[in-house]
């Protein structure tokens, strides 16, 4: 039975899994498209050499007010355009300046097209943000704030992926798998044990749920990107110098679903992974 942060058990009211599921899938489903959005953008944008989402993500605010000012404003100049878009540090201001000062005018069939991204990349950006809220309204209506007042305090665990991984592995994940091997097993994030004649073979099909190694990762991404003084980030980043970046996710994801699973088992008792080896 689920745990609250006090170590409580609570009783969760009946929560359709398949209803979370389905929410989240389309979720997904709708930034992956925002993914390929943003490619065509960044495509069409370098094959008229003007590579300036080379530089600057599409789908970020600047990124958005640049294509807004490419595609609707094409009079404004280069400086004004810099000075009004980008919001980051101000020594990249001579690069972006420098990128759009050696661009062609676009032609009006581009900027058309440009305008159609644009518009399709906000509509996926509302549509991902409405997938999100309906699923936290279910949170209350299912009971699931007690539990995720603990999950969300082991690394890297947002609300999104705590309700990505109940839906996926159960509220009881913790009961469900023997192990803490075997729940990170079961997420798709324990290291690749197929094992031939002492040699290790590659496997095309990924094991485990891809739906929660696809979340837990892209969450270890955007928990590792601001400094923390926390043992398993200063592991990641030894990791990190070491194996690069990918393997750096997987691993820190891997560590972080044992500890989760420890703390499932503790009654909501924050868990530290014991072995950060650098």
């Amino acid at each position: 039975m689920p745990y609250s942060a006090t170590g409580k058990q609570v009783k969760l009211k009946a929560c359709p899994l398949s209803l979370f599921q389905y929410i989240l899938s389309n979720a997904v489903k709708a930034r992956q498209r925002r993914a390929r959005v943003c490619n065509s953008m960044r495509s069409m944008m370098t094959a008229h050499k003007v590579p300036i989402f080379r530089r600057v993500n599409p789908n970020c605010p600047s990124g958005i007010d640049f294509a807004t000012l490419l595609a609707r404003a094409p009079d404004v100049s280069p400086h004004e355009m810099v000075d009004f878009a980008w919001k980051g540090r101000q020594n990249v201001k001579p690069e972006l300046l420098r990128l759009l000062e050696n661009a062609p005018l676009l032609p009006d069939y581009v900027r058309s097209e440009l305008d159609l991204a644009l518009q399709e990349l906000q509509h996926l950006n509302d549509l991902i943000a409405a997938r999100h809220q309906r699923a936290e309204e279910h949170i209350q209506r299912f009971r699931l704030e007690p539990q995720l007042a603990w999950m969300t305090t082991a690394p890297a665990l947002s609300q999104l992926l705590g309700l990505r991984i109940i839906a996926e592995a159960g509220a009881d994940f913790h009961a469900r798998y023997h192990s803490a091997e075997a729940f990170s097993k079961a997420c798709g994030l324990a290291p690749a044990n197929l094992v031939s004649a002492g040699k290790l073979l590659k496997s095309k099909k990924g094991q485990g749920n891809h739906y929660i190694k696809l979340h837990f990762i892209r969450a270890v991404k955007m928990w590792m990107a601001k400094p923390k003084n926390e043992a398993l980030y200063r592991w990641g980043l030894a990791y990190k110098a070491r194996s690069g970046t990918k393997r750096m996710s997987t691993a820190v994801a891997h560590k972080s679903a044992k500890s989760l699973w420890h703390m499932g088992r503790q009654g909501g008792v924050p868990n530290a992974p014991k072995t950060l080896r650098a």
